[in-house]
Formats: structure tokens, sequence, C-alpha cells
């Protein structure tokens, strides 16, 4: 930057100052110096001939984070507007049909395949044709047409990716690893859902690249297909029948009325029972009498539906049902205003959609932000006396300085639920841990209060009847914050060394594991009141899955293990056999009852071990959501049958979650700080030492002016003080050290 030129250039002056009388064999050094001065100021100088790397933004200047004298020829950039960053050339574009990885999700390409195949075989079938031509059994030609056809007509709900199986998976990995060439590809399959009444129908279709076999995997009932787009439109069209009959009370309770005065087109075109000229609305509602007003906090006086998925549930087992919220069309920073409003194109969510740079890949500092991997500082201290108490003498056990600093690969990617938005990670620190996160943030879904403020809003009048029982309320809006909670679940397939594993647990106890505070035990057993109390643990070994189903105990710490197989053990060998271990640093039980957890059951436990098995890929589906009295995948037989775990291939499915108190603090989204659940795998007894113990930029010392110099303190101060403790100036106060070592 111009700042480092105008340094580097008064350095040269300053240099050639103090020495002008130097002795005529070191003029040449001198003259040296002069011609670089001269080259840099000649580069400040003359800007449209090299351009120097300078950010100027309104009178204040940032240095590049790579500093860079100059960079590439070009045209001057002193206008103020920021330089566009360098770029490689572009590399070549890759053939469409070559532009996927062996797992990535099928492409434009495949999709077309896959589609002419299905249609082929099951004949009348819409689907979004993404070549743009609009044929008869386009998505487009479709949507014209009345809901009671759509709803009744074959249509392509979902083509995704169907995934190889472990076997498969596994022979393709052995093949990279060994760097086999040619490699043998992974089979590309499609897995097909389609909506065709009276019935589900998911297929098999394949290769995608030119298909050969269709395959009809199963078939479900009508009723637990999820919630699509054109249901949904369906539904805002029956509303908007319903709410117009309603319209006075609406605007008289609410203010407002429903934000769609008559019902679409594709409502009028069919013979729908219940709709008529009077009950279509004349366009005087308050939403449509204020429609055409600016409004920068959106249309309050419009009310818009929000659904929650169908239902089939106990109270009415033989029907589908759903529920709705009538909710103000007002955009989310009402909730608090801020300075800056980001608009956001909305997208339909029919048809193919492709994500560009949708997964992230960078290496980052651990956490916490910036600490070192491992670290000690242990020097002597002199005199033998300090502050009357006696030091340390200097030996070589006690005289030293070490430190490596933390890094890590994460695989990042975010998925944005309805109002929610989801960070997920996956860590790889070079200890040879693996860290999987997820961190919550979006902004929340509130209720409106009426009337507000409530009289006895902060009397204590029982858990249910208090106006603020399911959540808090704000103290400056209308509005009541609802608890609710998120869960998610994870499947692990651990193979150590092999897939012929075990699993152990370890349990810690102590005086309070055996409900007796007061005894003073050293161990099981063992009783010395003249010893202080003690902590013991025992290893179990777990043999079959209905005993692998673990709820967290703090009273009684567990470690959980998942080992090589026990045949590698022996009484000659090493004590311990190798293994990793979960630590779930975001544990949750759900506190609903089994009863209405059946189409999640996975939400019962931390931890469940099961044998792996292809036919269990998942412990849901997209049709949970809707059956939630016998669901398509129900999660608890996978371990009812008991399987033996003991030198098998095995599976751990980890739930993490947290119960969510939405405060003020939440407006106008929900912060990520403090709200990461994570667990992780970490080796144990699996390498002699830590991987990165050999890590090539950590540092070991043994002397004390070198660790203040690796560390970034050498302060005079400290160099002239008489005593050799580091961590204490000349006046006896506590230095800061540096927090990366």
């Amino acid at each position: 930057s111009w700042l480092g030129t105008k340094l580097l250039y008064e350095q040269i002056s300053f240099f050639f100052y103090v020495r002008i009388f130097i002795p005529i064999n070191r003029a040449i050094s001198v003259c040296a110096l002069m011609l670089l001065g001269c080259l840099v100021l000649f580069a400040y100088t003359f800007p449209g001939k090299l351009k120097l790397n300078t950010v100027h933004a309104k009178g204040f200047v940032r240095k590049p984070a790579v500093p860079q004298f100059w960079h590439r020829f070009g045209p001057s950039n002193l206008d103020g507007e920021i330089p566009e960053r360098m770029k490689r050339d572009e590399p070549k574009k890759i053939p469409e049909h070559l532009d996927y990885g062996p797992l990535d999700e099928p492409n434009s390409m495949e999709y077309t395949k896959v589609l002419s195949a299905l249609r082929t075989q099951i004949g009348s079938l819409y689907a979004v044709d993404i070549s743009g031509k609009e044929t008869n059994f386009s998505y487009a030609h479709l949507s014209r047409r009345p809901w009671t056809e759509q709803l009744r007509a074959n249509f392509l709900w979902a083509v995704n990716l169907h995934v190889p199986n472990k076997t498969q998976r596994t022979a393709y990995f052995e093949q990279l690893l060994s760097r086999q060439n040619p490699v043998a590809q992974l089979p590309r399959f499609a897995h097909a859902i389609i909506f065709h009444p009276p019935e589900i129908r998911e297929y098999l279709v394949g290769p995608m690249n030119a298909p050969t076999e269709i395959q009809l995997l199963r078939t479900l009932p009508y009723q637990k297909r999820p919630l699509g787009t054109i249901e949904y439109e369906a539904l805002v069209d029956f509303l908007a029948i319903q709410c117009t009959q309603l319209d006075s009370l609406l605007q008289e309770v609410y203010g407002a009325s429903y934000f769609r005065d008559v019902p679409s087109a594709q409502w009028r075109l069919g013979t729908n029972e219940g709709y008529s000229a009077r009950s279509s609305g004349n366009g005087t509602s308050r939403c449509q009498t204020k429609f055409d007003k600016p409004n920068a906090f959106g249309r309050p006086h419009c009310l818009m539906p929000t659904f929650t998925s169908p239902m089939i549930t106990h109270e009415a087992p033989d029907r589908r049902r759903m529920w709705l919220r009538l909710m103000h069309q007002v955009i989310t920073f009402i909730q608090h205003p801020v300075d800056i409003q980001f608009y956001i194109p909305w997208l339909s969510d029919v048809g193919p959609v492709e994500i560009k740079h949708g997964i992230c890949l960078f290496e980052s500092t651990v956490d916490p932000p910036g600490a070192p991997v491992r670290r000690h500082y242990e020097f002597a201290l002199n005199p033998s006396v300090e502050y009357g108490l006696p030091t340390v003498t200097e030996n070589d056990h006690t005289n030293f300085g070490f430190g490596a600093p933390g890094r890590a690969l994460t695989v990042r990617f975010i998925t944005s639920l309805f109002n929610y938005d989801y960070l997920f990670d996956v860590v790889f620190h070079t200890t040879g841990v693996v860290e999987f996160a997820v961190t919550p943030s979006g902004h929340i879904h509130v209720d409106a209060f009426y009337p507000w403020p409530e009289q006895n809003r902060f009397k204590p009048v029982g858990l249910v009847q208090s106006s603020n029982a399911f959540g808090f309320l704000s103290n400056t809006d209308l509005l009541n914050f609802v608890i609710h909670h998120h869960l998610f679940h994870f499947k692990l397939d651990v193979d150590v060394i092999d897939q012929r594993n075990a699993f152990d647990v370890v349990y810690v106890y102590g005086p309070l594991s055996l409900n007796d505070s007061q005894t003073n035990l050293q161990g099981p057993g063992k009783t010395d009141p003249s010893l202080p109390p003690g902590l013991w643990m025992t290893k179990k070994r777990v043999k079959t899955e209905m005993e692998a189903r673990f709820h967290t105990k703090f009273e009684v710490p567990a470690q959980y293990l998942t080992c090589a197989k026990a045949d590698q053990f022996s009484r000659s060998g090493p004590p311990n056999l190798n293994c990793v271990a979960l630590v779930n640093k975001g544990a949750i039980k759900t506190l609903l009852s089994d009863t209405h957890t059946e189409a999640f059951a996975w939400t019962r436990h931390q931890l469940s071990v099961t044998r792996y098995h292809d036919d269990e890929p998942r412990a849901s589906s997209i049709y949970n959501g809707v059956d939630l009295v016998d669901p398509v995948v129900n999660f608890t037989k996978f371990s009812e049958n008991d399987e033996s775990i003991e030198n098998a291939d095995l599976v751990l499915w980890v739930t993490v979650g947290n119960y969510h108190l939405p405060r003020h603090e939440d407006l106008p989204n929900t912060v990520t700080s403090g709200g990461k659940l994570a667990f992780y795998l970490t080796p144990h007894n699996l390498f002699r030492y830590s991987p990165d113990a050999l890590q090539c930029d950590r540092f070991f010392t043994k002397n004390v002016s070198r660790f203040k110099k690796l560390i970034g303190f050498e302060d005079p101060e400290w160099t002239q003080t008489v005593y050799h403790n580091p961590s204490r100036g000349s006046d006896g106060t506590r230095k800061q050290e540096n927090p990366q070592l």
C-alpha cells in the first residue's frame, strides 16, 4: 500500500543518513538500497504504470489482506472504487456429462433421460421439462388446469440419486486409496417418486446416462403424501372462499382481511362446490382497499395463511387433516426494525434446482478461535525466593516452552427451512478428531398477544392458565415469543480398522453416583476416613441392540467407545483396544411421550447403536411428518429384533438439539453465538500419540528469550528485568500471553 511504500522510503533514507560515512567497500550495498527506494517511489509516483494494491473508500484506507507492493499492470484506481480481486484464468468448460461427482445429485442431462424412461414406462406423466419446450405433459400445461384435475394427475414429485450400497461404496474408495487406474465408477441410478393416485410409487431407474432398468421399489397410500405446491395453492383458494364469508369478522378482530379477494382461475375453471359470485368478494376488503398504498412494513392489513404438514393422528387415523393460522403479511424486520433490509426474490419450488457452490471447503483455526491445539509453559523462576515463597530451580524438566497452532479443515453447507437457517459443519482436526456441528439461525415465529398489556400478566396463576406459559412476552411489542425445540439426527457408519467392531461403555463413578455423598469412598467398597474421596471406572461390553439405547445420566458419566474386533486383543499385546470415542456436547431428549413420537422415535434416545443393514438407510422419511400413527419408517424396529452387535458392522445414531426460549435478543434474527450443537469422534488408543504431534509448525525451546520472541513479547522492559519469569514484568505484574501459543 502507499503507507508501506512511504515507510520503506523513510527507512531507506534514514539508513543512508546515519551511515553516510561508510567505508568504500560498502558503497555498493548503499547504492543498491537507493535503487530499490527509487523503484518504490517510481511505483508510487506513477500509478498509471504500476498500480498499487490500494483500497480507497471515502477517506479511509484499508491494507490488503495479503501485502503486495504492486500487482499487474493496469489503469490507476484512485477514484474511490474498490478494485476487483485478482482472478486466475477461468478453467475450460467441463462437458456436462463429466461435470459431477460420483455421489452428486442427477444433473440436467440425467434428469431428462430418467424422465423420458419413466414416461415410456408409465405413459401420461406430468413433470417439469427443463428443455424449455412445453408439451402436453409439461407442468406448465398442467398448472393451467383446474385444481381437481391437477390433484388427480400423475405427477413426478422428486428425482434423487439412489445412493449405492456400502459394498459398492467401500470397493470404490478402496480403489481410490490404492491408486488403481482406471477406477471403476460407482453406478448412478435415480430414485424417482411419483404421485400416482390413488397411491405413491417409488422407482429405481438407471443407469441415468442411458437407462436400461426401471424397477418398482414400493407403493404407499396416497394419503401419506407430503404437502406439495399444487395442493398448497388449492388450499389457498379454498381459504379465499371461506375467509370472504368471514371478512367482516376478520376486519373487526384483526383489522385486516384475507390477502386474496377472489380465488384463482384454476379454482374458477372447475365445478367446485361452494363457489359463487356472492362469495367471491367485491374488492372492498381491508386488504384490497389498501393494496396500492406504499408501506415500508409490508401489507399489515392483509392476512396470509401458513399450514402445518398434513397429519394423520390418533384422534382421526383414517383422515388426513391440516392445521392453519392466519398471519399479518409483514416483513420479518417489522419485529425489530433495522437500518438495512434485504430483498430476496421468491423462487418456485417446482422443478429441478441447481445450487452452485452450495458446499464450502476451507481451512480455519480451532475452536476457540485463534487458540493453540496444545501448549505448555514452564520456565524456572529466579531468584529462588519470590514474594516470600520458594520457587523452582532451573533444570531440564521444568525449563521449557512448547506450543503448536491449531488448524482444521471444514466442510460447510447451509440449509434454509421455512423461517430457520441451519449451518452444518463437518470439521477435520489435525488431532484426528472429527467434529459434527449444526448451528441454528433465522427468524423466530411469534404470536400476537391481545389484549396488551394484560392487567395480570406477571401474576402467577398456574402453568397453563398463565399468559406466558408458552413463552416470554415482549416488553415493547404485542408479541409472545413461543418456546420450541430443535432436534437433529445423525447416522454414523463407523468402521474402526475394518467392519468387525464391538461397542464398549466406560462408566465413571464417585460417592454421589451411589446416592451417598457423605461416604468417603476411594473406590468400590473402599472407605478410609483419612483419605479424600476418589473416582473409579468400570467398562462394559454392550452385546445387543436393545442394550445399546442410551440416555444421558449426569450422575454417572459415560464414555462410548467403538472398538476394533476383539480378536486383535491378546494378553501379551497392548492392554487397550483400538477405539473411537463419541463425545456428545449437544445431547438432548424429547419431553414428549412415546405415544406422540412414533413417527420420530429417534428423539427418545441420545444414542442408539444398531447392526448395519442396507435397507435401513435413514431413521425417518418425507412421509413420516404426515402419518404420525403408522409411520413409513419406524425407527424403533431397527432395534426391536435385538441383533448382536459384537464383532459386527455398527451404526451409531446420534441425536443433538436444544430447547429455545426466544427473547428480545433473538430480534431481528437468532444469533449463532452460543448456539452450536456438536458431537465429536475422537481417537481412543488408536494411535501411539496424537497424529499432529510432529506437525511442522510446532516449536519447543529451553531459552526464555527465544520463547518471548516467538510469542511476540520482546519488550525492553522484560529484557532488563532481573527476574527470568516471562509471566511478570519488573513491577511484579503479570503480563498478557499470546493466546495463539
